[in-house]
């Protein structure tokens, strides 16, 4: 699809994300096809994978349309940044889980990142939270806040699992190795579903 921008011809930003699946791969096509749907909050899940579908099949015969398939069947709409983006799709790709469900309230007041198999929480920690602009200028009562938030988690059963935006990005292998490790741990020590209180 291409569109005019101030007089000059351009690719649609859906018609760029499935473009980024296709030579980039379908990992970086799911990251930017979940921001182009967090810029159409008029569209549900199945509007927008029609959408992507419908943009899809306008390209005729192309190379790796596979890869952008493979984007546009991930697409959640649950991703809340780009980086939640890349864990998600990292997962999948790992296959990592039975069960991974988003943006998840397990007690009262707390939602998570992401749950695995209802019992190993991970968290994923960009950046902005310690810029001291984005949640206050005090970094202090952010760290204290997020570790009693922690705390909380641990004590109704969850594991807790972090990393930061620059190890989903810079350190992908090693955070799906870490983050196995603590499920593998997990399994073997028999930790299961934890019944949420939300």
């Amino acid at each position: 699809m291409v569109e005019k921008a101030q007089g000059v011809r351009v690719t649609s930003a859906l018609r760029a994300a499935l473009d980024v699946a296709r030579f980039e791969g379908w990992i970086r096509g799911f990251v930017a096809l979940e921001s182009w749907f967090r810029m159409h909050p008029e569209l549900d899940v199945e509007a927008a994978k029609a959408m992507a579908m419908d943009c899809l099949e306008t390209m005729g015969r192309v190379k790796d349309i596979a890869e952008a398939r493979r984007a546009i069947s991930l697409l959640s709409g649950q991703c809340e940044s780009p980086y939640e983006a890349l864990c998600i799709a990292l997962l999948a790709h790992a296959k990592m889980g039975h069960s991974i469900q988003q943006q998840v309230w397990v007690i009262p007041s707390v939602r998570v990142d992401v749950l695995i198999d209802g019992w190993l929480v991970l968290e994923i920690d960009g950046a902005v939270k310690y810029d001291g602009e984005t949640y206050g200028s005090d970094t202090r009562r952010v760290i204290v806040e997020e570790r009693r938030r922690e705390v909380r988690l641990q004590n109704a059963g969850y594991t807790v699992f972090r990393v930061t935006s620059t190890e989903l990005f810079h350190q992908p292998q090693k955070f799906l190795a870490d983050l196995r490790a603590t499920w593998v741990s997990g399994r073997e020590r028999g930790l299961q579903q934890v019944v949420r209180q939300a």
